[in-house]
């Protein structure tokens, strides 16, 4: 069930009500009490049913009741569409059992045929009011069953929806942690057996009668790469298996040029938002040593209440030599879209700034 036809039937039943209220000509002058109070619940139905659909139903309950006076009182078709029309839409409504609905219909029948039996109306027209009555709550239930089986549906296709996602969820974590193993496998496996063969060849080049400074130099700086290719492998192996990581271990290495600030209150953040804040400041540190060495750079990181902040800020003390868009700051973007943040970068009046937001 579309939610149109249900839109229709509330702005439809008040205005119904009028045109029923404004086209009665009722015998006596005291008809039109019930009669205005049938059409005035009918109207209060309008206003309560989205809100309070229980009170929008004893309204309709009403309505019907004070319609089935009119019928008794008048034998023209005022009172029975009175009656017709409040059962129709309380026998609709899914906040009303129909253990309810039934109870209140016999209540509404008994009370217009007995009362039309003793005010000596016809057989045939009183039968023929129940009859309708009968008939008006079953086309009722039956739109409101069908409206319930669709709101079951609806829930049931939610429900899957949601079962298909966690089962893809599971998947990718799964898929995750078998990439984490092969990294963990491969590339820390090699980068140890490498570091550990160049803090041979150190201690080899040490030992020669005439060592080489720069061999030296490059040897010690292969294994310092080396140790440090191990430890991002491991920050990624953790990134990958979602184990938490935290930030201030994180930027335990930075250079004597550059301070870090922390604002708000600190927080476990998912390890995939942790890596990403943390290649955010090796990008700006990149940045930094490139095009403005040994400048002073200011690294703060944001907790806001729904959202973490990375921000790098460079002085080049000129306005030249600033970074482009590399490589570096596109694989940011990347990540930043994947966890729902975005990454900006540019000039920052004689420097450089780089930012990334990330909720969290």
């Amino acid at each position: 069930m579309t939610r149109l036809p249900l839109v229709l039937m509330r702005l439809l039943t008040p205005a119904a009500f009028v045109a029923i209220l404004v086209t009665a000509q009722p015998a006596a002058e005291w008809e039109r009490v019930p009669l205005a109070a049938s059409a005035a619940s009918g109207l209060a139905f309008g206003a309560l049913d989205l809100r309070w659909p229980r009170a929008a139903g004893v309204l309709l309950s009403l309505a019907a009741l004070f319609g089935a006076v009119v019928a008794v009182a008048d034998p023209s078709l005022t009172g029975p569409s009175l009656v017709c029309l409040s059962l129709l839409v309380l026998s609709s409504l899914a906040a009303i059992t129909p253990a309810e609905i039934i109870t209140v219909a016999v209540a509404v029948g008994v009370a217009a045929t007995a009362g039309g039996y003793l005010a000596g109306q016809p057989g045939g027209l009183v039968a023929g009011n129940a009859l309708a009555v009968s008939v008006v709550v079953l086309l009722g239930l039956n739109r409101r069953q069908y409206r319930v089986q669709a709101r079951h549906a609806r829930d049931l296709l939610d429900q899957t929806r949601l079962t298909q996602e966690a089962v893809a969820r599971g998947a990718t974590l799964e898929e995750r942690a078998r990439l984490a193993r092969e990294v963990h496998d491969i590339q820390a496996h090699s980068l140890s057996a490498l570091s550990l063969h160049l803090q041979a060849a150190a201690r080899l080049v040490a030992e020669l009668p005439s060592p080489d400074e720069k061999l030296a130099a490059c040897v010690r700086k292969a294994g310092q790469l080396a140790q440090e290719g191990l430890i991002e492998t491991r920050r990624a192996v953790h990134a990958l298996r979602g184990d938490p990581m935290a930030l201030p271990e994180l930027f335990g290495s930075l250079p004597d040029n550059a301070s870090i600030q922390v604002t708000g209150e600190p927080r476990e953040l998912p390890a995939d938002v942790t890596l990403l804040l943390y290649r955010t400041v090796q990008e700006g540190l990149s940045n930094a040593r490139k095009h403005a060495a040994g400048a002073p750079v200011s690294v703060e990181l944001s907790y806001l209440d729904d959202a973490v902040t990375m921000t790098v800020v460079n002085r080049t003390g000129s306005g030249s030599g600033l970074p482009g868009a590399g490589y570096g700051l596109t694989g940011l973007r990347e990540r930043a879209e994947l966890v729902g943040g975005e990454v900006t970068a540019g000039p920052d009046g004689a420097g450089w700034r780089l930012s990334a937001r990330i909720p969290a």
